[in-house]
């Protein structure tokens, strides 16, 4: 648990808007995963994420597995970004909701709460949703 925090604190430091974001408790969306019961995620705040149809969006699991996972948590070094339950948050502006894609393993009361945690999202509209792009 101690790598997942060393990467968390890395990333943070990576994104400064992210850090912000933390203390200003912004919304944000992006990517997860949870690696030994520890969150992984790549985010950024809802004001400064990608517009893509009426969503606003952020990050490739792939890329950011490959450029920043692997290269930080030695344990994960031989594994590919598909082997951990992962899913995204999305927030749809024109419904002004929160949808968090997850993994049907995710599909629980603790993971779902440090979700919205780590994402500053308990206080707004959201929904779970399953995709098979994560399952």
């Amino acid at each position: 648990m101690n790598e997942a925090k060393k990467l968390l604190d890395i990333v943070a430091e990576r994104n400064l808007t992210s850090k912000i974001s933390d203390d200003l408790k912004l919304p944000k969306v992006g990517i997860f995963w949870f690696v030994d019961s520890a969150i992984i995620s790549d985010t950024k705040t809802v004001t400064e994420a990608d517009t893509y149809g009426d969503f606003k969006n952020y990050g490739e699991h792939y890329k950011f597995w490959e450029t920043t996972v692997k290269r930080l948590l030695s344990k994960l070094r031989n594994t590919e970004y598909e082997d951990y339950p992962r899913g995204r948050v999305v927030y749809n502006y024109k419904e002004k909701k929160f949808i968090i894609y997850i993994d049907k393993k995710l599909d629980k009361d603790s993971y779902k709460k440090e979700i919205k945690n780590n994402f500053n999202i308990t206080n707004y509209e959201q929904a779970f949703e399953f995709d098979s792009h994560y399952c």
